[in-house]
């Protein structure tokens, strides 16, 4: 019973609000396939998504349409809807491990800090 993905949702939808959202990631991580409406705004964690495998691209110029068709698609194609699910699953399982988190903070306060114009002193 535990060693199987179980489906709470058939499919999840990810939606860019107005402001920073934190649940890209746990959307990602249900195990349900993702269909997210694409959006200019990338978290550190979503450029290494792949369409089609980590998730299912929704066109927000016609989200009703997009969703429709990817939801027949995976009515159509349940094997393949429940491996992108798993994918998106892995995804986030392997990726966004805390020692990742860190290297990608290091990394980004690092070039953050050469931007700095000013010399600290001590007295």
């Amino acid at each position: 019973m535990f060693g199987r993905s179980i489906y709470v949702c058939r499919y999840k939808i990810y939606v860019q609000g107005r402001g920073w959202s934190v649940s890209e990631k746990y959307i990602l991580a249900c195990g349900s396939p993702m269909l997210r409406v694409d959006t200019p705004f990338l978290d550190f964690f979503s450029r290494g998504f792949v369409p089609g495998r980590h998730y299912w691209p929704i066109d927000a110029a016609r989200m009703c349409s997009s969703i429709k068709f990817a939801v027949d698609w995976g009515n159509a194609h349940p094997a393949q809807a429940q491996r992108m699910g798993e994918e998106g699953s892995s995804f986030a399982r392997d990726e966004l491990s805390m020692d990742y988190v860190y290297d990608y903070m290091l990394h980004l306060l690092t070039n953050y800090a050469r931007l700095l114009r000013y010399r600290p002193v001590s007295y």
